[in-house]
């Protein structure tokens, strides 16, 4: 992985979810490249283990417990960032829940969950930086992590696909409204990336299943690093010009 040191030099950035898999990849190439990182999630111990790895290589980090789903978590959250830093330039929102359901099995409760984990978890953190950003000389930026099958859809993906889908088409009416703001707001589509989400996904389907998702990427599954490296470039200032763009990280699965 070639990082850029300096690239978020002083920039102090929120990622949730950062407690393994993509937001803690994230978390550590944030850091790696000058930026203060903020861990939102809700397993401490893998938190914990993510910033030591950070401290350890010289970064500046910091790990908050919550639940994206829970209002005073989040506020509180915010409240302690500005409180050390006095400024939020980017937010990362990567917490997310899967649900591998056919439509008819579904049950309102399992719906009403996912879409308050994966579309109201990235409401209440936007909602909630937005005025800081507002105010900032700088603006700051705004990265959902979305999924493929948002962009096609996928069977018995019905309810999971349509909150990703969701997450693009809010992506994209922010990004319109938040302009003047100069706050830049993108999504990123990732295909099957090798995260304990997708093993639990897997473990669900059967042998033969796999390998048919498997042949539908064809560089084959991706890893956390690969979507990494998307998100940081639309984070910094190389991408000052883009806004309301899906970058569809997928090894070619929307394609085949």
């Amino acid at each position: 992985m070639k990082v850029f040191p300096d690239r978020f030099k002083d920039k102090v950035a929120i990622i949730t979810g950062a407690s393994s898999g993509i937001g803690a990849e994230t978390a550590k190439r944030l850091a790696c490249e000058g930026a203060n990182v903020v861990l939102f999630a809700r397993r401490e111990e893998l938190l914990k283990d993510c910033i030591k790895e950070i401290l350890e290589k010289g970064g500046s980090a910091f790990h908050f417990v919550g639940d994206v789903t829970n209002d005073d978590n989040v506020k509180d959250c915010v409240k302690e960032i500005l409180e050390r830093y006095g400024k939020i330039d980017i937010l990362i929102n990567n917490a997310g829940i899967e649900l591998v359901r056919p439509f008819a099995m579904t049950s309102y409760e399992e719906f009403d969950h996912l879409v308050n984990v994966n579309l109201g978890g990235v409401i209440r953190f936007i909602q909630n930086v937005r005025s800081t950003m507002s105010r900032s000389e700088n603006g700051g930026v705004i990265i959902n992590v979305s999924s493929v099958v948002g962009l096609t859809g996928a069977a018995g993906y019905s309810i999971y696909s349509m909150t990703k889908g969701g997450l693009i088409s809010l992506t994209r009416s922010l990004a319109l409204e938040f302009a003047t703001r100069k706050i830049r707001v993108n999504a990123v589509a990732a295909g099957f990336v090798e995260t304990d989400l997708a093993q639990r996904v897997f473990s669900i389907l059967g042998s033969q299943q796999v390998e048919r998702i498997r042949q539908m990427h064809p560089l084959g599954f991706g890893t956390p690093e690969d979507v990494t490296a998307g998100i940081a470039y639309l984070a910094s200032d190389e991408a000052r010009w883009i806004t309301g763009t899906v970058l569809v990280i997928d090894g070619g699965y929307t394609a085949s």
